[in-house]
């Protein structure tokens, strides 16, 4: 029985058809890695598992920044029961935070009193969230909750004050629990009091830069100055509103701190006194800032409804003259007139004339309302007397403010106008030291250019006649270097020819030492290296030579001579018969001519390169 592995069950290995022998054996062959062991008990054992990792430390970061944190806030806590400002500021900012503190001390209420607060709190809504009878979202459905009266008063006490100590008793109310005493009740009275005046100096001080704004801006009237007056006018309504806003809060705050004192402080009379004096000593100089502020306020106001009849006319009056002349912008630094100029003095003239009858109007209406005032006002002789000296002293007076204000006026237009014209005369001034500035620039840039015209001119015929002397001097400098050339080269042969005669005459010594065999290597490599490699003869001759003569050397002339001296006698006279002496001269007829040749070939060359050099 053979095992049959999951591959065999593939799409490929069902699909392809193999004989029953091949199948058997190509599964033999699948499930042979499967036979590797043949009991369990060969097989490695797994090793242990590691031991588990330790348990982490445990991490109390949060239970001690939690204490820590705890700590910080109970030192906090005790920082600001004992001082009063920081508790005035965490009124402010942090309530919360003052609650808390007013909880552990026990300023308002007990521990019990507040664990039973916070019981009926809880019950309360417990019972709201519970409750079924509240009217649905968007509804008015539900019942209606009666409102309780409160219980009437007895007013009887006050219209029959004879029976007031009998019947009406008045029930004294316990004084309210207040956490501040007598001290930082004046702090605080005099803080509130400060603010009060300070927000109506500030509204004061709106309104009256305003005012200045727009009496300046009617003095020298401009389009462009009305952005500014109405940015003035929204400023000064924000200030206005939000000192009210303040004055209103630090009033009623001031408001309650006085019935405090009437009803709810503990603290001697003498001090309660004090301080009520100082409430009315505030109460005084807060009326006298809210009259300032109300004269200033008040001549806002007015000055409003001149100001948007003054906008309105000159609006009117602009938009009518840019229709009438289309190129007409008032809005533009100096407006152009491009049409009939007499049309617009005439329309002009129009506007001036009405506007002159409404100040008619209004100035004998109120010439009609003074006269009425005065006839209301008492007749006799001396009443007469006194009004006429102070309206006269009032009109002396107006005269000389109004004086005084034209004179400071003219001066001060003089000095505006010598201001323009010194400003004109400066802009003409530059202007003229702008355009001479142009005019010399442009004047030096045409100078410059002529200027460079005429040095590249000179420039190109210095570089003409340089280059000319250039290629003169190159060509008297050329025939100088070919004669130095030659010269050199001529040298260079003579000094080569004097080596070449000296290893030539080195050469011809040695081959006429007494030695049996002399070396001429040396020689031969001197003859070669001061013949080089052009000196073609030379080489020729030097590649004549044998390699065994560099090897093995040469015998010299004196010993051949010697040797074969016989031979040398003999040679041409005759000699002994017999075999030796013809072989003797065949030899010595041998040597004579190697030693002819080379001596001859050395003497050419010498000679040839002697004719070279000269």
């Amino acid at each position: 029985m053979y095992r049959v592995t999951s591959q065999i069950l593939s799409s490929r290995s069902m699909l392809y058809c193999r004989p029953a022998a091949e199948f058997q054996l190509k599964s033999v062959h699948r499930c042979a890695p499967l036979l590797k062991y043949a009991k369990a008990t060969e097989r490695d054992t797994c090793p242990e598992p590691p031991p588990p990792p330790p348990p982490p430390p445990k991490d109390d970061r949060m239970f001690w920044g939690a204490l820590a944190m705890v700590l910080m806030a109970g030192g906090f806590a005790f920082y600001a029961k004992q001082s009063p400002e920081l508790r005035d500021w965490l009124t402010l900012h942090a309530p919360w935070f003052d609650d808390i503190i007013a909880i552990a001390y026990e300023e308002n209420m007990t521990y019990k009193e507040f664990a039973e607060q916070c019981v009926d709190d809880m019950r309360k809504y417990v019972n709201e969230y519970f409750d079924d009878t509240k009217p649905k979202q968007c509804s008015l459905d539900g019942d209606v909750k009666q409102i309780e009266a409160g219980p009437p008063q007895d007013v009887k006490c006050k219209e029959d004050p004879e029976a007031e100590g009998e019947k009406c008793k008045c029930i004294i109310l316990p004084p309210p629990v207040i956490t501040k005493n007598i001290c930082e009740i004046e702090e605080c009275l005099l803080d509130l009091g400060e603010t009060v005046v300070n927000n109506y100096n500030t509204a004061k001080d709106a309104c009256f830069y305003y005012n200045s704004l727009v009496e300046e801006t009617m003095m020298d009237f401009c389009m462009s100055k009305v952005k500014e007056v109405h940015e003035a006018k929204a400023e000064r309504l924000d200030l206005v509103r939000q000192s009210a806003e303040n004055i209103c809060e630090a009033s009623s705050q001031i408001d309650d701190l006085t019935r405090y004192l009437e009803c709810g402080v503990q603290a001697p009379k003498d001090q309660i006194e004090t301080v009520k004096g100082m409430v009315a000593d505030l109460h005084v100089k807060i009326t006298a800032a809210r009259m300032q502020f109300q004269w200033e306020h008040d001549k806002s106001v007015a000055l409003d409804s001149q100001v948007d009849k003054v906008e309105e006319m000159v609006t009117q009056y602009t938009e009518e003259n840019q229709t009438m002349h289309p190129g007409l912008r008032y809005d533009t630094k100096k407006p152009v007139l491009t049409g009939d100029p007499d049309l617009l003095l005439y329309h002009t003239f129009r506007y001036v004339n009405r506007l002159q009858v409404e100040l008619c109007e209004a100035s004998s209406g109120m010439t009609e309302r003074v006269d009425r005032a005065l006839q209301a006002l008492p007749q006799d002789e001396k009443s007469l007397s006194n009004r006429n000296n102070a309206i006269q002293a009032e009109y002396s007076k107006k005269k000389a403010e109004l004086d005084k204000e034209f004179s400071k006026r003219a001066e001060d237009q003089k000095a505006k106008n010598d201001k323009t014209l010194q400003d004109a005369l400066k802009k003409q001034l530059e202007r003229h030291e702008e355009v001479l500035e142009a005019k010399l620039k442009q004047k030096e840039e045409e100078t410059e250019a002529k200027l460079n015209i005429l040095v590249e001119e000179a420039v190109a015929s210095e570089k003409r006649m340089l280059a000319a002397e250039l290629a003169e001097m190159a060509a008297n400098l050329k025939v100088v270097e070919d004669k130095l050339n030659e010269r050199l080269k001529a040298e260079r042969e003579a000094r080569r020819s004097q080596e070449l005669w000296a290893a030539g005459a080195s050469l011809l010594a040695a081959t006429k030492k007494g030695d049996p065999i002399v070396k001429v290597d040396k020689e031969i490599d001197a003859i070669e290296k001061a013949s080089g490699e052009d000196d073609k003869l030379v080489q020729t001759v030097l590649k004549a030579i044998p390699p065994s003569v560099r090897t093995n050397g040469i015998v010299p002339e004196s010993v051949l001579r010697e040797r074969y001296h016989r031979l040398y006698v003999v040679d041409g006279e005759g000699g002994p018969e017999g075999g030796a002496g013809g072989a003797g001269r065949g030899a010595a007829a041998d040597l004579h001519p190697l030693l002819g040749a080379v001596h001859g070939a050395l003497y050419e060359a010498f000679m040839h390169t002697s004719s070279r050099s000269r």
